[in-house]
């Protein structure tokens, strides 16, 4: 899990950007990496020549406690072609989470990987569209034969040839 820079952290780099220090000069004095001092210069504002700290726009979600993931694997258990979404409406349902504080379906998903699920790519087969054409009209031959649709004194040829009499 990525280390989230304090706001304290975030404003003594601000000010030191404004006094003119290079990035590597100030991720050696606060201890943090070079990249993240860059990352901070283009999420602050700039205003009249100077670097604005702004805050961090992140919305604080419930973390998932170990009694909400087993019971979210027994959901996913009994249902196991739900998705994400509707995993967590089904969690809000079952009021393992309050509407307004669940979690992002990226958290659960890490979660459920933790725990040994995996996803599967649903597989929708046609078995029929493998055949050819001569094997599908094949199999309807014989079909209508076991049926008893077709006349056999009727029936011209078997082959691609018909001849009208």
């Amino acid at each position: 899990m990525p280390n989230i820079i304090s706001q304290d952290v975030r404003e003594q780099v601000a000010l030191r950007l404004n006094a003119g220090s290079t990035p590597k000069m100030i991720g050696e004095s606060l201890g943090c990496g070079v990249k993240s001092v860059y990352r901070m210069k283009k999420q602050f504002t700039f205003h009249e020549g100077n670097y604005i700290a702004t805050p961090l726009r992140r919305t604080m979600r419930a973390s998932i406690t170990r009694a909400a993931l087993v019971e979210m694997s027994q959901i996913l258990t009994e249902n196991p072609k739900l998705t994400l979404k509707e995993l967590r409406d089904r969690c809000i349902e079952h009021e393992i989470f309050e509407a307004d504080d669940a979690p992002d379906i990226s958290s659960i998903w890490r979660r459920l990987q933790q725990l040994g699920h995996r996803y599967k790519k649903p597989i929708y087969q046609d078995d029929r569209a493998k055949r050819t054409i001569r094997q599908h009209e094949t199999c309807i031959f014989r079909k209508s034969q076991d049926e008893q649709v077709l006349d056999p004194t009727t029936l011209l040829s078997f082959d691609e040839t018909f001849i009208f009499q």
